[in-house]
């Protein structure tokens, strides 16, 4: 498990990278941390869009009514993000339909005071009771599930922190996130078909270490696995394993 932690970490850390020259570009935290996190909520499939809306309808013109911010949201959703970017809500579930997802931007962002990066701000990331905290704070208004959560402090909070100085390493632990298909897919290409999934799905860190080797080996030797030397190291010392144990029961 040591490469997916490294992996994991060193995914944490592009992202806290990349906010450095979101910092630099736009000289605005409280904007930047707004788009970041709309785009979690759309999953990857909807991340573009999402940003789009952040841009069209900024935290600071956001309504401080949550009824109102839910309207202003959708108005932007509907008439607007798609002269720029198009939806994607095939075979969606309901719990993560675009109505759902704007009312949960606007309990997040509407009306707060202190307002929700402030809050988080004062959350110890260091440790679990503090990534609890955060995670506690996420799912306050009951349109956020403890998983979506912990995929928003991965992909956002934490890379945040990290990017402000405000932590110095990622944490070698973190909630886990749902798995989803690209986690399974690396996990069964890695770690063989009879793998056991506790291995890595109690830990955020591995999950994210599984979708980094996903992004750095999988889909640029895909369909030719036999190729990959990432899954070459990875078998080596199973097969080594096997040898030796071969070799006791002669």
């Amino acid at each position: 498990m040591a490469v997916l932690r490294q992996e994991g970490s060193r995914r944490l850390e592009l992202k806290a990278r990349r906010l450095k020259a979101v910092f630099v570009r736009t000289q605005d935290r409280a904007q930047a941390f707004y788009a970041e996190t709309l785009a979690a909520l759309g999953y990857k499939q909807n991340a573009e869009p999402f940003r789009r809306l952040a841009e069209m309808l900024p935290w600071r013109e956001l309504p401080e009514s949550q009824e109102a911010a839910i309207a202003s949201l959708s108005c932007a959703a509907e008439m607007a993000v798609p002269n720029v970017a198009a939806w994607r809500w095939s075979n969606v579930r309901p719990a993560n339909s675009l109505k759902r997802r704007i009312a949960a931007a606007a309990s997040l962002f509407s009306g707060t005071c202190p307002s929700l990066l402030e809050r988080l701000d004062a959350c110890d990331l260091t440790v679990r009771a503090g990534q609890r905290a955060a995670c506690d704070v996420l799912c306050a208004s009951g349109l956020l599930g403890a998983r979506r959560a912990a995929a928003i402090l991965a992909n956002v909070i934490v890379p945040f922190a990290l990017a402000e100085g405000r932590i110095g390493s990622v944490p070698t632990d973190l909630p886990p996130e749902e798995t989803n298909a690209t986690v399974r897919l690396t996990a069964f290409r890695l770690l063989g078909r009879d793998h056991n999934p506790a291995l890595y799905s109690g830990n955020g860190i591995l999950l994210q270490g599984l979708i980094q080797l996903h992004r750095d080996f999988c889909l640029s030797a895909h369909p030719d696995c036999a190729s990959c030397e990432l899954l070459k190291a990875f078998a080596a010392p199973r097969n080594s394993t096997s040898a030796n144990h071969q070799q006791k029961e002669n």
